[in-house]
C-alpha cells in the first residue's frame, strides 16, 4: 500500500516491512525527516530512503536501515530509469 503523507514530498509505503522516502525536502527535520527518522529507529520492519541534493544526512542511529541521496531527484530518476 501507497500512502501520501501531509507534506507533498514524502512517502509512506507499507506491507510487510515500512519504507519511508523523503525526497527534497528543504523543511527542518522537526517537521518531516525527524519523524521518519524516529520510525525508522524504533520500527523493526521500516526503512529511510532520502534523496536530497546538499542535505541527505544520516543519523548514526539508524545508518544501518538508511540509504541517504546527495543528488537532485530528477538526476537520480534518469540516470536509473535505463537500469530496468
Amino acid at each position: 500500500m501507497l500512502r501520501r503523507s501531509g507534506m507533498r514530498s514524502s512517502w509512506k509505503i507499507t506491507g510487510d516491512k515500512t519504507l519511508y522516502f523523503s525526497n527534497s525536502v528543504s523543511a527542518t527535520p522537526g517537521i518531516i525527516k525527524y519523524n521518519f527518522w524516529k520510525y525508522a529507529y524504533n520500527w523493526r520492519n521500516a526503512f529511510y530512503v532520502c534523496i536530497n541534493k546538499g542535505d541527505a544526512y544520516v543519523p548514526k542511529e539508524i545508518e544501518n536501515k538508511t540509504v541517504g541521496v546527495d543528488a537532485d531527484l530528477a538526476e537520480v530518476i534518469e540516470k536509473t530509469s535505463s537500469l530496468t
